[in-house]
C-alpha cells in the first residue's frame, strides 16, 4: 500500500498523484531522470508511473527518453509545490542533468520553457548559470544559434535570473556574457544592446577593468558592422577613461585603434594625426618589439595612403629595423613596401 510521498513544500500524496503533479506543475515534456531529481523517487518507479500513464493516457511519449502529460485535466498542487518541483529541476538541468536537450524537440520545448520562469531568490543563481551554460550549447548549435527568438529569450532569463539575486555584478556579467555570444552569432544589434546596459552597470559598481572590456567589445561589435561612427565613439569614450586614469600605455593603444578605425572608415587624414598621437604617447612605455613594429608599419600605410611617401618610408624602416631578426615574413612584406614608387597601390596588409 502506498503510504504517500513528500511534496516539495510540505503534504504528502500518493506516488503516482505525486509523479503526475510534477509534470504538471512543469507543464513540458520530461525525462525519466528529470522527474526523479525533482519527485526523490527512483528512476525505476518513474519509468513504471509513466508506463502505467500511457496506457492509461495519462501521460504520452513526445520523443526516444521524453514524455509530457496527455493534454487532460491534471490534479492539481500547491504553489509552494510548484515552485519547490522548478527549483529542482533548474539545479538538475544547471548540474548538466538535460544533457543533449537541444537535439531534440522535447528538450527544446523543456529549455522554452524553463527560461520563461520567473527566478525565485532561492534558485536565481542556478538558473543563471543555467543561461550561461546554454549560451555556450547556442553557440555550438545550429538551429540554436540561427533562432533570434531564442537568443532574446535566453538573454532576457539570464538578466532576470541575475536581477533576482540582487547583485549587480551579476547584472553586468550576464549581460556582458550575452552580448558577446549575440556578437559571437552575428546579431549585432541585440549585442549591441545588451553591451551598452553592461557598461552601464559596470560603471554602477565602479569596476573600471570590465567597463573597458565592454567597450573594447563594442568598438568590435560596430566595427564588424561598418558602423563607423559608433565604432568611434565607443573607442574615443574608451580613450577618455584610459586618460582620466593617466594609463599612458593603454593611451598610446587606444589612439592606434582610433587610428585604425579612421583608416577602415576611409579617414586617411585623421588617421594620419592619430597615429602620430599613438606613437608620441608610446614614448617612454615599454613596448613589445613585434607590437612596435606593427604599430609603426600601420602608421606607415596610414602616412602612403594619405600620399605623405617619405614618413611613411621612415616608418617602415623603424619598423623593419625591428622586425629583421623577430620575424621574416613581416620583414619581407615592409621591404616589398619601401620598394614602391610614390602613389603605388599598397599590398594587402
Amino acid at each position: 500500500m502506498d503510504e504517500g510521498r513528500s511534496l516539495p513544500g510540505g503534504g504528502r500524496v500518493g506516488r503516482d498523484e505525486l509523479v503526475i503533479g510534477c509534470c504538471g506543475a512543469v507543464g513540458a515534456p520530461l525525462t525519466a531522470a528529470a522527474v526523479s531529481a525533482m519527485t526523490g523517487l527512483a528512476r525505476s518507479e518513474v519509468a513504471e508511473v509513466v508506463a502505467q500513464g500511457e496506457r492509461s493516457g495519462a501521460f504520452e511519449q513526445v520523443g526516444p527518453g521524453w514524455f509530457a502529460s496527455a493534454p487532460a485535466p491534471r490534479p492539481a498542487v500547491e504553489d509552494e509545490a510548484v515552485e519547490g518541483f522548478r527549483a529542482r529541476l533548474v539545479r538538475f538541468a544547471a548540474d548538466g542533468g538535460l544533457a543533449g536537450w537541444q537535439d531534440t524537440g522535447a528538450g527544446r520545448a523543456l529549455a522554452e520553457e524553463l527560461l520563461s520562469w520567473e527566478p525565485a531568490a532561492a534558485w536565481a543563481v542556478a538558473q543563471g548559470e543555467l543561461a550561461k551554460d546554454w549560451w555556450a550549447v547556442t553557440l555550438d548549435h545550429p538551429v540554436l544559434g540561427a533562432d533570434r527568438r531564442w537568443r532574446r529569450r535566453l538573454a532576457a532569463a539570464g538578466e532576470r535570473a541575475a536581477r533576482a539575486t540582487g547583485n549587480p555584478v551579476r547584472v553586468a556579467a550576464a549581460l556582458e556574457h550575452a552580448g558577446r555570444a549575440c556578437a559571437a552569432l552575428g546579431d549585432p544589434q541585440l549585442a549591441e544592446s545588451l553591451l551598452v546596459r553592461a557598461v552601464d552597470t559596470w560603471e554602477s559598481v565602479h569596476d573600471e577593468g570590465r567597463v573597458d572590456a565592454v567597450l573594447e567589445d563594442l568598438v568590435r561589435v560596430f566595427s564588424r558592422s561598418g558602423r563607423w561612427a559608433r565604432a568611434l565613439d565607443a573607442a574615443f569614450v574608451l580613450l577618455g577613461a584610459r586618460r582620466r586614469r593617466d594609463q599612458r600605455a593603454a593611451v598610446a593603444r587606444a589612439l592606434a585603434d582610433i587610428a585604425g578605425l579612421m583608416s577602415r572608415a576611409g579617414r586617411t587624414e585623421s588617421a594620419v594625426d592619430y597615429w602620430d598621437q599613438a606613437l608620441d604617447a608610446l614614448s617612454g612605455c615599454e613596448v613589445a618589439p613585434l607590437d612596435l613594429a606593427r604599430m609603426l608599419d600601420d602608421a606607415g600605410r596610414a602616412g602612403w595612403r594619405a600620399q605623405r611617401y617619405r614618413p611613411a618610408q621612415d616608418l617602415w624602416h623603424r619598423a623593419l629595423a625591428l622586425l629583421v631578426d623577430a620575424d621574416a615574413d613581416h620583414a619581407d612584406r615592409v621591404r616589398a613596401q619601401l620598394r614602391l614608387d610614390p602613389g603605388a597601390a599598397l599590398p594587402p596588409g
